[in-house]
């Protein structure tokens, strides 16, 4: 198994690998402590993190926002892409 937890400003991400290349996670942000839980492809995850990490300057960041925006939570305030 294959798992993590990142923080990104106000928001905890715990997120784990599942069988068939499936990520879930749940994305909670400590302000209202809204919370959600997601599953997506591993693929739509590695794009989000990418982006989350290295920023939508970096080169090939518009072809990253094609997968990660399938990874995405559906409450907006729980977004962790730039």
């Amino acid at each position: 198994m294959i798992a993590g937890t990142m923080v990104f400003e106000d928001q905890a991400l715990q997120w784990q690998l599942l069988d068939g290349e499936i990520v879930r996670y749940a994305i909670t942000e400590g302000l209202k402590g809204n919370c959600e839980m997601v599953e997506c492809s591993w693929a739509g995850f590695a794009a989000a993190m990418a982006l989350a990490i290295g920023s939508d300057e970096m080169p090939g960041a518009s072809s990253l926002y094609v997968l990660a925006e399938g990874a995405m939570p559906k409450a907006d305030i729980l977004r962790w892409i730039p």
